[in-house]
């Protein structure tokens, strides 16, 4: 009656009803809060419906590439060509790099890395170690033929893996430790009472040869990689460009050992009775043919090879050593010219492995292709043909010694006769 004679609320009446008013208020919030959780959990559930569509489509699209469902790696998916392109690619240039570098660093080296084509090298070192690193996890997943058959059972590829490859590929994945050690030795040598021994960081860039284990295993893909660019162009050609290549990298370790025995010149000398005072007489790069054959026809030799003796040679001096050390170890020279016994040692190897295996290389294909104006040799040449892949592949399978002797001797008596003109 009050509010209603007063045309309106008193103040009384509000402070009563405000908190009352309030409080209904708090509870519908209260319930719309709690449809918003019930909300909230609706698209929290509809979130993880998304994630697990884009998962499928991810796993999808990784069975296609590698062409498994099971978290394995088809050996003929693509995948695996990319894959396998990409470490041969590495170990072709690491088959090149990894001399390169430990032979043409020289002692002195102040073991710091400061220039800029010091970090782009140490950049290319971590990715090809990373690669090879990769690979070994790669070859536990990927299946292998077996009697034509793919098999891809997880145990029986990590027992395949294990017993062929995987303490190689160990071995040339274990210069990854030393990037870490390089970086080490970086950071101590800005302090000349902290830098460790140069003999150890000299050393230290030898263990970067192990790298070299993991030829034999690339040796298969480079084989395929030859047959696809052969099926495009022609055998003669494909057969050329990977003579040359093999010419290539072979004159690149004679001219790292060539270089390195001129660094550090065997001992041929004979032992006498030094003279009082008399200091015994040691060689360096100074008393080398790379010092005395270039010294007067090349200006550029004398403060390179003074440069890599103090530890201070550039990348660019030290390329010009290179290519004068390449000059001989490729014979364009036309004669290995030599200065001492220990550089004559290292001329008599290259003339036994270098000129002479390709010499009788390119002999025995010229024979193989005048065998085929021959019908007995011919005949004979298919026959050899067809027993080397049988040998080969009962070699691979490990057939028994008994076994083999059969299968040679029913080829034999099958073939033999058939195929060879005795008239």
């Amino acid at each position: 009656q009050g509010a209603a004679s007063g045309g309106g609320l008193s103040e009384n009446w509000k402070n009563i009803l405000t908190p009352l008013i309030w409080s209904q208020q708090v509870r519908r919030q209260s319930l719309d809060k709690h449809t918003v959780q019930i909300m909230e959990l609706q698209a929290i559930s509809e979130g993880h419906k998304e994630f697990e569509e884009a998962f499928d489509r991810a796993k999808s699209f990784v069975h296609r590439i590698t062409g498994s469902s099971k978290g394995l790696i088809h050996p003929m998916s693509r995948f695996s060509h990319i894959w396998k392109a990409i470490v041969s690619v590495s170990v072709l240039i690491s088959v090149m790099e990894a001399p390169f570098s430990a032979v043409f660093t020289p002692m002195k080296d102040d073991g710091r890395i400061t220039s800029f084509s010091e970090v782009i090298h140490l950049l290319y070192r971590m990715v090809v170690d990373l690669v090879f690193v990769a690979d070994i996890w790669v070859n536990f997943r990927m299946g292998y033929t077996k009697l034509g058959a793919v098999v891809m059972d997880k145990q029986l590829i990590e027992r395949h893996y294990t017993r062929h490859g995987l303490v190689t590929d160990i071995l040339a994945a274990l210069p990854i430790v030393c990037l870490p050690v390089t970086i080490a030795f970086s950071i101590l040598c800005s302090s000349e009472e902290m830098c460790p021994a140069e003999e150890t960081r000299y050393l230290l860039g030898y263990v970067r040869l192990l790298q070299l284990f993991k030829i034999r295993s690339a040796f298969s893909t480079l084989n395929l990689m030859e047959e696809s660019v052969a099926n495009s162009t022609s055998t003669l050609v494909t057969s050329l460009a990977m003579l040359l290549l093999s010419f290539v990298v072979l004159s690149h370790w004679f001219t790292c050992i060539w270089f390195l025995v001129q660094v550090y010149p065997i001992n041929f000398q004979v032992n006498r009775d030094l003279s009082p005072g008399e200091v015994p007489q040691t060689l360096d790069l100074a008393d080398s043919w790379l010092w005395y054959a270039n010294k007067e026809t090349d200006p550029a030799i004398e403060p390179c090879v003074h440069n890599f003796i103090d530890g201070t040679v550039s990348m660019q001096e030290t390329f010009i050593l290179y290519i004068n050390c390449f000059y001989w170890a490729s014979s364009a020279n036309d004669a290995y010219t030599t200065q001492n016994t220990s550089e004559k040692f290292v001329a008599i190897l290259a003339q036994i492995f270098v000129e002479n295996f390709f010499m009788a290389f390119i002999l025995a294909s010229i024979i193989s292709s005048l065998d085929d104006y021959s019908r007995s040799r011919k005949s004979w040449t298919i026959y050899r043909s067809k027993i080397d892949a049988v040998n080969q592949f009962m070699r691979n399978e490990a057939f028994p010694g008994d076994v083999t002797n059969n299968v040679r001797e029913y080829y034999k008596y099958v073939w033999l006769p058939q195929q060879i003109d005795f008239t």
